[in-house]
Protein backbone atom coordinates (compact mmCIF):
# COMPACT_ATOMS: atom_id res chain seq x y z
CA UNK A 1 0.00 0.00 0.00
CA UNK A 2 2.81 2.36 0.98
CA UNK A 3 4.73 1.49 -2.19
CA UNK A 4 1.68 2.24 -4.33
CA UNK A 5 1.25 5.62 -2.59
CA UNK A 6 4.91 6.51 -3.16
CA UNK A 7 4.60 5.51 -6.82
CA UNK A 8 1.50 7.69 -7.19
CA UNK A 9 3.27 10.69 -5.66
CA UNK A 10 6.28 10.20 -7.93
CA UNK A 11 4.01 9.93 -10.95
CA UNK A 12 2.17 13.12 -10.02
CA UNK A 13 5.52 14.84 -9.46
CA UNK A 14 6.75 13.76 -12.89
CA UNK A 15 3.56 15.03 -14.51
CA UNK A 16 3.92 18.39 -12.78
CA UNK A 17 7.60 18.66 -13.72
CA UNK A 18 6.82 17.73 -17.33
CA UNK A 19 4.07 20.34 -17.42
CA UNK A 20 6.35 23.04 -16.03
CA UNK A 21 9.15 22.12 -18.44
CA UNK A 22 6.65 22.28 -21.29
CA UNK A 23 5.60 25.79 -20.26
CA UNK A 24 9.22 26.91 -20.43
CA UNK A 25 10.67 24.95 -23.35
CA UNK A 26 7.95 23.93 -25.83
CA UNK A 27 7.89 25.82 -29.12
CA UNK A 28 4.54 27.45 -29.98
CA UNK A 29 5.62 28.43 -33.48
CA UNK A 30 5.46 32.10 -32.51
CA UNK A 31 8.11 34.73 -31.85
CA UNK A 32 7.85 37.58 -29.37
CA UNK A 33 8.86 41.05 -30.56
CA UNK A 34 9.87 43.10 -27.51
CA UNK A 35 11.34 46.58 -27.03
CA UNK A 36 15.12 46.49 -27.23
CA UNK A 37 17.37 49.41 -26.41
CA UNK A 38 18.37 52.83 -27.69
CA UNK A 39 22.07 52.64 -28.64
CA UNK A 40 24.22 55.78 -28.70
CA UNK A 41 25.66 55.79 -32.21
CA UNK A 42 28.74 57.89 -31.50
CA UNK A 43 30.11 54.93 -29.53
CA UNK A 44 29.89 52.73 -32.64
CA UNK A 45 31.52 55.02 -35.22
CA UNK A 46 35.10 56.23 -35.56
CA UNK A 47 36.22 58.84 -38.10
CA UNK A 48 39.76 60.18 -37.82
CA UNK A 49 39.82 63.95 -37.22
CA UNK A 50 36.01 64.09 -37.08
CA UNK A 51 34.97 63.54 -33.43
CA UNK A 52 31.38 63.32 -32.15
CA UNK A 53 29.43 66.53 -31.62
CA UNK A 54 27.20 67.68 -28.80
CA UNK A 55 23.90 66.13 -29.83
CA UNK A 56 23.14 62.49 -29.05
CA UNK A 57 21.87 60.23 -31.84
CA UNK A 58 20.39 56.81 -31.11
CA UNK A 59 19.58 53.76 -33.19
CA UNK A 60 16.76 51.56 -31.91
CA UNK A 61 16.65 47.79 -31.52
CA UNK A 62 14.04 45.15 -30.83
CA UNK A 63 14.42 41.78 -29.13
CA UNK A 64 13.09 38.60 -30.75
CA UNK A 65 12.59 35.34 -28.85
CA UNK A 66 10.98 31.98 -29.53
CA UNK A 67 7.70 32.04 -27.64
CA UNK A 68 7.36 29.18 -25.17
CA UNK A 69 3.83 28.68 -23.78
CA UNK A 70 4.82 30.68 -20.69
CA UNK A 71 6.31 33.51 -22.73
CA UNK A 72 3.30 33.40 -25.05
CA UNK A 73 0.95 33.99 -22.09
CA UNK A 74 3.13 36.84 -20.82
CA UNK A 75 3.31 38.47 -24.25
CA UNK A 76 -0.44 38.26 -24.83
CA UNK A 77 -0.99 40.37 -21.70
CA UNK A 78 1.75 42.94 -22.40
CA UNK A 79 0.91 45.88 -24.70
CA UNK A 80 4.57 46.44 -25.50
CA UNK A 81 5.10 42.93 -26.87
CA UNK A 82 3.84 41.49 -30.17
CA UNK A 83 3.36 37.84 -31.04
CA UNK A 84 4.03 36.91 -34.66
CA UNK A 85 4.13 33.63 -36.51
CA UNK A 86 7.70 32.47 -37.05
CA UNK A 87 7.05 32.22 -40.80
CA UNK A 88 6.11 35.91 -40.91
CA UNK A 89 9.68 36.80 -39.89
CA UNK A 90 11.86 33.87 -40.94
CA UNK A 91 11.22 32.15 -44.30
CA UNK A 92 10.10 28.52 -43.78
CA UNK A 93 13.11 27.10 -45.63
CA UNK A 94 15.63 29.03 -43.53
CA UNK A 95 17.02 27.89 -40.18
CA UNK A 96 17.92 30.26 -37.33
CA UNK A 97 21.66 30.22 -38.11
CA UNK A 98 20.98 31.21 -41.73
CA UNK A 99 18.58 33.93 -40.60
CA UNK A 100 21.14 35.31 -38.15
CA UNK A 101 23.81 35.40 -40.89
CA UNK A 102 21.37 37.11 -43.25
CA UNK A 103 20.69 39.72 -40.58
CA UNK A 104 24.42 40.39 -40.13
CA UNK A 105 24.90 40.63 -43.91
CA UNK A 106 22.06 43.15 -44.08
CA UNK A 107 23.72 45.22 -41.36
CA UNK A 108 27.08 45.18 -43.18
CA UNK A 109 25.36 46.21 -46.40
CA UNK A 110 23.52 48.95 -44.54
CA UNK A 111 26.79 50.35 -43.20
CA UNK A 112 28.27 50.70 -46.70
CA UNK A 113 25.14 52.42 -47.97
CA UNK A 114 25.16 54.76 -44.97
CA UNK A 115 28.78 55.76 -45.54
CA UNK A 116 28.14 56.43 -49.23
CA UNK A 117 24.98 58.49 -48.65
CA UNK A 118 26.59 60.51 -45.83
CA UNK A 119 29.73 61.24 -47.84
CA UNK A 120 27.90 62.29 -50.99
CA UNK A 121 25.49 64.50 -49.03
CA UNK A 122 28.49 66.11 -47.33
CA UNK A 123 29.90 66.83 -50.82
CA UNK A 124 32.82 64.44 -50.38
CA UNK A 125 33.87 62.19 -53.26
CA UNK A 126 32.83 58.56 -52.88
CA UNK A 127 32.48 55.69 -55.32
CA UNK A 128 30.76 52.37 -54.86
CA UNK A 129 31.36 49.29 -57.01
CA UNK A 130 29.98 45.77 -57.19
CA UNK A 131 30.46 42.77 -59.48
CA UNK A 132 26.76 41.95 -59.36
CA UNK A 133 24.20 40.33 -57.08
CA UNK A 134 24.95 36.85 -55.77
CA UNK A 135 22.16 34.34 -55.11
CA UNK A 136 22.88 32.99 -51.61
CA UNK A 137 19.81 30.80 -51.14
CA UNK A 138 16.85 29.67 -53.20
CA UNK A 139 13.85 28.78 -51.04
CA UNK A 140 12.13 25.54 -52.02
CA UNK A 141 8.70 27.17 -51.81
CA UNK A 142 9.79 30.20 -53.82
CA UNK A 143 8.86 30.75 -57.47
CA UNK A 144 12.53 30.81 -58.56
CA UNK A 145 13.16 27.28 -57.25
CA UNK A 146 14.32 25.16 -60.17
CA UNK A 147 15.28 28.23 -62.20
CA UNK A 148 17.95 30.02 -60.17
CA UNK A 149 20.71 28.22 -58.29
CA UNK A 150 22.77 29.17 -55.26
CA UNK A 151 25.96 30.78 -56.55
CA UNK A 152 24.32 32.36 -59.63
CA UNK A 153 25.53 35.92 -60.20
CA UNK A 154 22.67 38.15 -61.37
CA UNK A 155 23.91 40.81 -63.79
CA UNK A 156 20.72 41.92 -65.59
CA UNK A 157 16.96 42.00 -65.12
CA UNK A 158 14.87 42.53 -68.24
CA UNK A 159 18.13 43.46 -70.01
CA UNK A 160 18.93 46.27 -67.54
CA UNK A 161 22.24 46.04 -65.67
CA UNK A 162 22.00 45.47 -61.92
CA UNK A 163 24.80 46.03 -59.45
CA UNK A 164 23.07 46.13 -56.05
CA UNK A 165 20.72 43.84 -54.16
CA UNK A 166 18.02 46.46 -53.76
CA UNK A 167 17.87 46.87 -57.53
CA UNK A 168 16.87 43.22 -57.81
CA UNK A 169 14.28 43.49 -55.04
CA UNK A 170 12.77 46.75 -56.29
CA UNK A 171 12.68 45.56 -59.90
CA UNK A 172 10.81 42.37 -58.98
CA UNK A 173 8.31 44.36 -56.91
CA UNK A 174 7.35 46.45 -59.95
CA UNK A 175 6.03 43.31 -61.68
CA UNK A 176 2.80 41.40 -61.21
CA UNK A 177 2.58 38.19 -59.20
CA UNK A 178 2.26 35.39 -61.74
CA UNK A 179 4.16 37.21 -64.48
CA UNK A 180 7.65 36.32 -65.72
CA UNK A 181 10.91 38.24 -65.58
CA UNK A 182 14.01 37.81 -67.71
CA UNK A 183 17.09 37.37 -65.53
CA UNK A 184 20.64 37.17 -66.86
CA UNK A 185 23.07 35.26 -64.66
CA UNK A 186 26.66 34.06 -64.73
CA UNK A 187 26.72 30.36 -63.78
CA UNK A 188 30.04 28.54 -63.79
CA UNK A 189 31.53 31.21 -66.08
CA UNK A 190 28.67 30.85 -68.58
CA UNK A 191 26.13 33.62 -69.21
CA UNK A 192 22.53 32.39 -69.16
CA UNK A 193 19.25 34.16 -69.89
CA UNK A 194 16.42 32.73 -67.77
CA UNK A 195 12.67 33.37 -67.81
CA UNK A 196 11.71 33.19 -64.13
CA UNK A 197 8.13 33.28 -62.75
CA UNK A 198 7.31 35.81 -60.02
CA UNK A 199 5.56 34.55 -56.92
CA UNK A 200 4.31 36.04 -53.67
CA UNK A 201 6.44 36.80 -50.63
CA UNK A 202 5.76 34.46 -47.71
CA UNK A 203 6.65 37.11 -45.15
CA UNK A 204 4.89 40.13 -46.75
CA UNK A 205 1.64 38.97 -48.32
CA UNK A 206 0.71 40.58 -51.63
CA UNK A 207 4.31 41.50 -52.40
CA UNK A 208 5.90 40.09 -55.59
CA UNK A 209 8.99 38.02 -54.83
CA UNK A 210 11.18 35.23 -56.19
CA UNK A 211 11.89 33.43 -52.92
CA UNK A 212 15.65 34.04 -53.01
CA UNK A 213 18.22 35.52 -50.66
CA UNK A 214 20.80 37.75 -52.35
CA UNK A 215 23.79 39.88 -51.48
CA UNK A 216 26.16 42.14 -53.38
CA UNK A 217 29.34 40.46 -54.60
CA UNK A 218 32.64 42.27 -54.03
CA UNK A 219 30.92 45.45 -52.84
CA UNK A 220 33.53 48.16 -52.31
CA UNK A 221 33.47 51.79 -51.22
CA UNK A 222 36.28 54.17 -52.23
CA UNK A 223 36.60 57.44 -50.29
CA UNK A 224 39.35 59.74 -48.99
CA UNK A 225 37.92 59.42 -45.47
CA UNK A 226 38.15 56.23 -43.45
CA UNK A 227 34.94 55.49 -41.52
CA UNK A 228 34.75 52.55 -39.12
CA UNK A 229 31.45 51.20 -37.76
CA UNK A 230 31.29 48.48 -35.10
CA UNK A 231 27.78 47.25 -34.35
CA UNK A 232 28.55 44.36 -32.00
CA UNK A 233 25.70 41.84 -32.38
CA UNK A 234 23.12 44.20 -33.89
CA UNK A 235 21.73 42.95 -37.19
CA UNK A 236 19.33 44.06 -39.89
CA UNK A 237 19.16 47.19 -42.07
CA UNK A 238 17.05 49.49 -39.91
CA UNK A 239 19.91 51.54 -38.39
CA UNK A 240 20.97 52.84 -41.80
CA UNK A 241 19.31 56.25 -41.67
CA UNK A 242 20.75 57.07 -38.25
CA UNK A 243 24.25 55.97 -39.30
CA UNK A 244 23.98 58.46 -42.16
CA UNK A 245 22.91 61.25 -39.80
CA UNK A 246 25.77 60.64 -37.35
CA UNK A 247 28.41 60.48 -40.11
CA UNK A 248 26.98 63.47 -41.98
CA UNK A 249 26.87 65.55 -38.79
CA UNK A 250 30.54 64.86 -38.06
CA UNK A 251 31.69 65.62 -41.62
CA UNK A 252 29.89 68.96 -41.91
CA UNK A 253 30.29 72.26 -40.06
CA UNK A 254 28.21 73.01 -36.99
CA UNK A 255 25.94 70.57 -35.19
CA UNK A 256 22.74 69.88 -37.08
CA UNK A 257 21.23 68.21 -33.99
CA UNK A 258 21.18 71.44 -31.98
CA UNK A 259 22.39 69.44 -28.99
CA UNK A 260 19.16 67.38 -28.84
CA UNK A 261 18.66 63.69 -28.07
CA UNK A 262 17.37 62.23 -31.33
CA UNK A 263 16.33 58.66 -32.05
CA UNK A 264 15.42 57.15 -35.37
CA UNK A 265 14.96 54.08 -37.50
CA UNK A 266 14.77 53.36 -41.22
CA UNK A 267 16.59 51.43 -43.92
CA UNK A 268 18.78 53.63 -46.11
CA UNK A 269 18.94 53.05 -49.87
CA UNK A 270 21.72 54.07 -52.25
CA UNK A 271 19.84 57.15 -53.48
CA UNK A 272 19.14 58.39 -49.94
CA UNK A 273 15.59 57.07 -49.85
CA UNK A 274 14.40 55.67 -46.53
CA UNK A 275 12.65 52.30 -46.45
CA UNK A 276 10.18 50.81 -43.95
CA UNK A 277 11.21 48.64 -41.02
CA UNK A 278 9.67 46.19 -38.55
CA UNK A 279 9.03 46.52 -34.82
CA UNK A 280 8.02 50.19 -34.95
CA UNK A 281 5.87 50.00 -31.83
CA UNK A 282 8.67 48.49 -29.77
CA UNK A 283 11.12 51.10 -31.06
CA UNK A 284 8.82 53.92 -29.93
CA UNK A 285 8.93 52.51 -26.39
CA UNK A 286 12.73 52.21 -26.53
CA UNK A 287 13.11 55.82 -27.73
CA UNK A 288 10.81 57.19 -25.05
CA UNK A 289 12.55 55.19 -22.33
CA UNK A 290 15.84 56.80 -23.39
CA UNK A 291 14.27 60.26 -23.15
CA UNK A 292 14.75 61.25 -26.79
CA UNK A 293 12.81 64.33 -27.88
CA UNK A 294 12.54 63.48 -31.61
CA UNK A 295 11.91 60.17 -33.36
CA UNK A 296 12.52 59.95 -37.12
CA UNK A 297 10.68 57.09 -38.79
CA UNK A 298 9.89 55.94 -42.34
CA UNK A 299 6.69 57.30 -43.83
CA UNK A 300 5.23 53.78 -44.04
CA UNK A 301 5.66 53.31 -40.26
CA UNK A 302 4.34 56.71 -39.19
CA UNK A 303 0.76 55.71 -38.33
CA UNK A 304 1.94 52.93 -36.04
CA UNK A 305 4.53 55.19 -34.39
CA UNK A 306 2.12 58.00 -33.50
CA UNK A 307 -0.38 55.46 -32.20
CA UNK A 308 1.99 54.50 -29.38
CA UNK A 309 4.04 57.68 -28.88
CA UNK A 310 3.08 59.67 -25.78
CA UNK A 311 6.18 61.71 -24.91
CA UNK A 312 8.12 62.08 -28.15
CA UNK A 313 7.72 64.04 -31.38
CA UNK A 314 7.43 61.62 -34.30
CA UNK A 315 8.67 62.89 -37.67
CA UNK A 316 8.01 60.89 -40.84
CA UNK A 317 10.66 60.97 -43.56
CA UNK A 318 11.02 59.29 -46.94
CA UNK A 319 14.46 60.64 -47.92
CA UNK A 320 17.56 61.67 -45.97
CA UNK A 321 17.33 65.22 -47.32
CA UNK A 322 14.05 65.55 -45.40
CA UNK A 323 15.93 64.74 -42.18
CA UNK A 324 18.48 67.47 -42.94
CA UNK A 325 15.78 69.99 -43.86
CA UNK A 326 13.77 69.30 -40.71
CA UNK A 327 16.75 69.72 -38.37
CA UNK A 328 18.00 72.84 -40.18
CA UNK A 329 14.57 74.44 -39.85
CA UNK A 330 14.25 73.41 -36.20
CA UNK A 331 17.67 74.70 -35.20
Amino acid sequence: MKTRLIFKKVLIGLVIVSFLLGLVFLDTGYLTIQPGSAVLIEELIEIDEFPPKEGDLYLLTVSQQKASPLLYMFASMNQKVDLVKREAVIPPDMDLDEYYQLSIDMMNNSQLKAKYVALTNAKIDADITSEGVLVEKVLERGSAYGYLLEGDLITKINNENVYFDEQVINNIRTNEIGSNVNITVIREKEELSLLVPIGESETVRGTPALGIMVRNKALNLTSPIDISISTRNIGGPSAGMMFVLEIYNRLTEGDITGGLKIAGTGEILWDGSIGPIGGMKQKVFAAEKEGASILFCPEENFDEAVLYATQIEVVKVSHFKEVIDYLNNKN
